[in-house]
């Protein structure tokens, strides 16, 4: 005849949940004293580690859970209250200062004003370059010009004088300076003499009669009446 073998785990949690449903089915109905004496009802060692093993089991189950919980409650948290980044405070560079516009240019100092001798009725100028040479009198002026232009023919000869009176007659003329000695006008100097004011410059040699405001302003380049 065949033994019959030990329930197994399932069956023996089967047979417990009989049990227990069967213990509450009847109120009032407790199993005889020396019921739990059934071996079919007893917990075996393999029942009491299959039950530790299911508790081991839904402990782990349950504190994975709440891990994950756990993390995913931080990760949410992590985000919603991220710092926000520091705002920083310095300042700028200041802007390069304008600067300010540059003053007026003071006016150019006044020409000195050198009055020639009259002696003898005349006075003889002349310029840097020594090309013009001038006799002034009280009522003319005469050059004689190492023109660098075309001039009128005058007998026989390109014209090399020109003469202007206070009155503003203008006339050609030929002529040869010689051995005269002259004053050397200076740029930047206003000279008189006999009432003319004559004024150098490098274009050229202005004389203006301070009467009658005639005169002229030559150079080797040309002349010109007023």
């Amino acid at each position: 005849m065949t033994e019959p073998s030990d329930p197994t785990e399932l069956a023996g949690l089967a047979a417990m949940h009989t049990e227990a449903a069967q213990a509450w089915s009847s109120a009032g109905d407790y199993p005889e004293t020396g019921s739990w004496a059934d071996p079919e009802r007893r917990l075996t060692p393999r029942l009491i580690t299959t039950l530790a093993v299911a508790a081991s089991l839904a402990l782990v189950a349950a504190a994975g859970t709440a891990v994950w919980v756990l993390r995913n409650d931080r990760a949410q948290t992590s985000n919603v209250d991220a710092p926000a980044p520091p705002v920083s405070n310095v300042a700028g560079p200041a802007p390069a200062a304008i600067p300010a516009p540059p003053s007026a240019l003071p006016p150019p100092p006044t020409p000195a004003v050198v009055m020639l001798s009259t002696r003898g009725g005349d006075v003889w100028v002349g310029t840097q370059s020594k090309k013009t040479v001038c006799q002034i009198t009280a009522g003319r002026v005469g050059c004689l010009v190492k023109f660098v232009i075309d001039t009128p023919m005058m007998y026989g000869a390109p014209a090399n004088g020109v003469n202007v009176t206070t009155t503003g007659d203008f006339e050609w003329g030929i002529g040869d300076i010689g051995q005269q000695p002259f004053k050397t006008l200076s740029y930047g100097t206003i000279y008189k003499a006999f009432g003319w004011t004559i004024t150098p410059t490098s274009d050229g040699t202005t004389f203006l009669n301070d009467a009658t405001s005639h005169g002229m302003t030559v150079s080797i380049e040309g002349v010109q009446p007023f």
